[in-house]
């Protein structure tokens, strides 16, 4: 399989892209509103999505269909992480509780319950039976989802909108409204440092503690690569528009950047923009004069809410 990632957006759609190709090659209809969150399990080819009509899809990718409407009743999924040879779904919402799912079954398995604010990220470690989230109320929470029980807290302070995790290192970051990025040691509960650099809301992280690097993305407009554990800004890639979504893949050195306006792919190695894939809003591309042989695609009608790219690494559990 070559580079490819899948969107989701507030038209109410999923669309598997070519990356090579810089062209969708599939749209995945049948939310009956807006699409917010998104997760793939690459090695079976199968996606979840999450949508403001209170339901979870299970997609099977080969087929291009959806195998399973999950009810969700008042918890829309903002955030959402799969496991499927568990067949379980984690799930945050603005009731500001998590949720696991049986995605064969259809039905809840459990609440996880202790935050007081909104749920903005996950992320799952089914074998270990951990996950993480972070919320509005300005802590991230680690869980045991076997019991059900909190085990964690750490007080980042204001509201927290990104999170990401090694769980071999037991390493974790935050990002949050404030601008502020801090980076955890899960088994101390310590804080072992802060990123500062950041002008507006961190919207999106990436942990790569085993070569001590991280990207972040924010509404400043930027995507930063960061040198852990001394907290030095390596780049800042400077993408145009308000980053809501990123998806990295570590072994080729791209960052797939997603606003309302586009989808942008960075290398961020050599610190340049390969690829835009436009057409989330129907608005007249600004860099067309400026970057005429740019690839572009014409996809969602209204703006891209998540994104995941496929990587080397996409096929291996719970690794990364």
């Amino acid at each position: 399989m070559g580079p490819s990632a899948i969107s989701c957006s507030t038209d109410c759609t999923l669309k598997i892209w070519d990356l090579e190709k810089a062209t969708c090659v599939n749209t995945l209809r049948g939310h009956g509103d807006g699409v917010m969150s998104l997760t793939v399990d690459w090695k079976s080819r199968y996606a979840v999505s999450g949508s403001h009509d209170c339901t979870l899809r299970v997609w099977d990718l080969d087929h291009g269909i959806c195998v399973q409407a999950i009810q969700v009743a008042e918890h829309p999924a903002f955030c959402l992480e799969f496991d499927h040879s568990a067949r379980r779904i984690l799930t945050g919402s603005w009731d500001n509780n998590l949720k696991l799912w049986d995605s064969e079954l259809g039905v809840c398995v459990g609440t996880l319950n202790g935050h007081s604010g909104m749920v903005k990220a996950v992320r799952l470690h089914w074998p270990n039976h951990k996950a993480i989230s972070g919320s509005c109320d300005g802590t991230l929470k680690l869980w045991n989802t076997e019991r059900s029980t909190c085990t964690q807290t750490f007080e980042h302070g204001e509201e927290v909108w990104a999170v990401d995790v090694d769980w071999i290192s037991s390493t974790a970051l935050s990002g949050s409204m404030d601008a502020s990025i801090c980076y955890w040691n899960l088994k101390s509960g310590a804080c072992l440092g802060t990123l500062v650099g950041h002008t507006d809301a961190v919207s999106c992280l990436a942990l790569r503690w085993s070569e001590g690097q991280a990207l972040s993305a924010s509404w400043d407009k930027t995507v930063r690569l960061w040198g852990l554990p001394n907290a030095v800004c390596l780049a800042v890639l400077q993408n145009g528009h308000a980053v809501t979504t990123m998806s990295v893949d570590w072994v080729h050195r791209t960052a797939l950047a997603g606003s309302p306006e586009a989808m942008r792919l960075w290398n961020f190695e050599t610190q340049i923009c390969e690829q835009v894939l436009d057409g989330h809003l129907d608005v007249e591309r600004k860099d067309s004069a400026t970057s005429p042989t740019t690839p572009v695609s014409v996809g969602h009608d209204e703006a891209v809410s998540f994104l995941v790219m496929n990587s080397s690494e996409s096929f291996f559990f719970g690794l990364m």
